[in-house]
């Protein structure tokens, strides 16, 4: 197995960065998109982690009961090694999250692994629910409720909601340490009754919540003017979780600079919450909407119509191991799975990721300026030169191999090694 003391990075990283070619620039508006390259590998047997969720092999869960904000637990049910990227995004269980470092996850094994939160206002498993169109429909002659006593409806049932979710997992603890009491006294009558009057308690106490909720959905969606404004598959959020796409360009940014900073003072793959929520608030603003959660897949989904003209502009060849994009002329980025074939299986996200953020920036500058192509290579060419002259910091990985940061003045950036060979990598421009 790799270690951090046998392991050299800079070797297997910089062996596979001499390799790298640069194909035919692909550019519409103000996105440019280079094709990528180079050498492959075929020793490590892995799958990506949503084709193993698809063919119910990998699920993801809290790690408890309880649960924790900055944490899920990854239940690798496949004979395979399974990889999950940083910045993908996972949708249910008690909150959206997206993942905050790659992690190759063993055969038939269970790990926690480090998340960052994607939705705020709500930790609660969300019960089967009628779509939001449906509920739209059965509501829109009801629109004229007046706009500031909806607002404060909707921050009152707020609060109610949060205290009654509150009170549930209160509840829940007391029934648990009950349960321990009455196994070590079985033949003690009273507590059997108390245990009655909690889940009493607990069943009420859920009956409110629902009504709360449902509540809460019909007024918001009463606010709203436009019906195809609204992102609504008709899945139920249950105990597990699935597969969305990933998280912006500029928020998988931000995950990996303060993934990197927490390692290096705590060793700990932590990302900033704060700046995270605060990322969704600026979006929603951008996007000129509410969601009822602040849930960022709910953003992203709503708004896909605007750049899906960028999406259709681009392709991935067959022999690809990665891409590097530029947004705006100076905004860059690439990402690299050097095992053949896996490159294809994500490029259509690491586009969107991108996209979005694209047709934002056009948006608010009011411009598309595209550069051409020897302007393109030039920039990826420097690009690649200050990834190969990064300092290289290794860390164990979470689960299998070792973590690897680029420390550049001008890039940044992580990679995925393991038994020597390059798993992963994606590195971004500091401007």
């Amino acid at each position: 197995m790799t270690t951090v003391q046998d392991v050299k990075p800079a070797d297997v990283l910089q062996a596979l960065m001499d390799s790298l070619q640069l194909g035919q620039p692909q550019t519409y508006r103000n996105m440019t998109v280079i094709p990528l390259f180079g050498k492959t590998f075929e020793g490590l047997d892995y799958a990506l982690g949503e084709s193993l969720m698809k063919e119910g092999l990998l699920h993801f869960t809290e790690v408890s009961e309880s649960g924790s904000v900055g944490h899920l637990l990854a239940h690798n049910t496949s004979s395979q090694k399974a990889l999950l990227i940083e910045g993908e995004e996972l949708r249910g269980a008690k909150q959206n999250r997206t993942i905050n470092t790659t992690v190759l996850l063993k055969e038939q094994s269970k790990t926690v692994i480090p998340v960052t939160c994607t939705e705020r206002d709500r930790w609660s498993y969300r019960h089967h629910r009628t779509p939001f169109r449906e509920v739209f429909e059965h509501h829109r002659r009801q629109r004229d409720l007046p706009t500031r006593a909806a607002q404060r409806e909707i921050r009152h049932l707020r609060a109610t909601i949060r205290q009654l979710e509150q009170a549930i997992l209160q509840a829940r603890r007391i029934r648990e340490r009950l349960f321990h009491v009455i196994e070590a006294e079985r033949d003690y009558i009273p507590h059997e009754d108390q245990l009655q009057n909690i889940n009493d308690f607990i069943h009420q106490y859920e009956q409110y919540l629902q009504r709360s909720r449902e509540r809460l959905r019909q007024i918001q969606l009463m606010q709203t003017t436009d019906a195809d404004n609204f992102y609504d598959d008709g899945y139920s959020e249950r105990i597990m979780m699935e597969y969305d796409d990933y998280v912006s360009h500029r928020m998988r940014r931000l995950i990996n600079e303060s993934v990197s900073h927490s390692l290096l003072h705590s060793s700990v793959p932590r990302a900033n919450q704060h700046r995270m929520w605060r990322e969704i608030d600026d979006y929603m603003a951008a996007c000129n909407m509410e969601i009822p959660s602040s849930a960022f897949s709910e953003v992203k989904h709503r708004v896909k119509s605007r750049y899906e003209d960028y999406l259709d502009a681009y392709s991935c060849q067959d022999d690809q191991i990665g891409a590097l994009i530029l947004l705006d002329g100076s905004n860059i980025s690439l990402q690299i799975l050097p095992h053949k074939g896996k490159f294809s299986h994500v490029f259509d996200k690491f586009v969107a990721s991108h996209a979005f953020d694209a047709q934002l920036n056009a948006k608010r500058r009011n411009t598309t300026k595209a550069l051409s192509d020897d302007e393109a290579l030039e920039l990826a060419n420097d690009f690649i030169r200050s990834i190969s002259q990064s300092e290289l910091v290794a860390n164990p990985a979470v689960a299998l191999g070792v973590d690897i940061r680029f420390r550049h003045p001008q890039a940044g950036g992580s990679a995925l090694v393991y038994e020597d060979e390059p798993v992963y990598l994606f590195c971004y421009s500091r401007n």
